[in-house]
């Protein structure tokens, strides 16, 4: 089955097609792994208009799970919920007042760490390890799990539409050998995906096998979990039905 989660209505006509050809009360694992990595001076959005990274990375995947879980409700088999995100989210900066993340997407700041990379990614990345917690507070009594992981950095095709400066393009082949292969990258995947509950902790970010300090410290900082959850909802209001 194809997926393409450029747009909402994609993944709306996914699920209405998954749940007729399966068994959606047998699911035990959804894992979010959709990526992109696109230059934000090309400002690109989705079908409905959201800035591209926020709406494939957060919002069709939130979309996705939110259907699911309706869908799996009565259940006997607990649902576990993977978020791919990356360690990059620990620079992610979600502005309530502005929500620029959600269209326009937030303009580099002389401040910023991490400049090589789009900030909508990393905004967007920030969002789904944001959720991942708030689902796991809002589906307890379901005993529903989620998890946020991230792979490392792995040598896929991630980057493909980065140009490199002719000077660096040398460095391109050595610089992806000497990374971890696509294979490692999802051994922390699989690590939350297959590990016991009780050795997990339900709504936090793993990376390398292990709590990711930086990025639960990240989404800590964040004042108002609850207030973006709804306002995620909100967007996808017309979807959720």
């Amino acid at each position: 089955m194809h997926l393409d989660l450029i747009s909402l209505k994609n993944v709306d006509k996914f699920v209405d097609e998954f749940n007729r050809k399966f068994d959606i009360k047998r699911l035990s694992r959804v894992i979010c792994n959709a990526g992109i990595w696109m230059p934000m001076k090309q400002n690109l959005k989705s079908d409905e208009g959201f800035e591209l990274h926020f709406g494939v990375h957060h919002l069709a995947h939130f979309l996705l799970v939110q259907k699911l879980l309706d869908l799996h409700k009565g259940s006997e088999i607990p649902l576990r919920v993977i978020f791919v995100a990356s360690d990059l989210l620990q620079f992610g900066n979600i502005d309530m007042n502005s929500q620029d993340f959600l269209h326009e997407g937030r303009p580099q700041r002389p401040g910023d760490k991490a400049k090589f990379a789009p900030t909508g990614y990393v905004d967007a990345k920030l969002a789904q390890a944001i959720c991942t917690k708030e689902f796991s507070k809002r589906h307890v009594e379901d005993e529903a799990l989620f998890y946020c992981v991230s792979p490392g950095l792995c040598n896929t095709d991630l980057f493909r539409e980065v140009k490199l400066p002719w000077i660096l393009r040398p460095f391109e082949g050595p610089v992806k050998a000497a990374i971890r292969s696509a294979e490692k990258g999802a051994q922390n995947i699989l690590f939350v995906a297959l590990q016991p509950k009780d050795v997990l902790k339900n709504g936090l970010v793993y990376s390398n096998a292990k709590l990711f300090k930086e990025g639960n410290d990240k989404v800590e900082e964040f004042k108002d979990p609850s207030a973006f959850f709804t306002l995620t909802e909100m967007q996808l209001a017309n979807f959720c039905k």
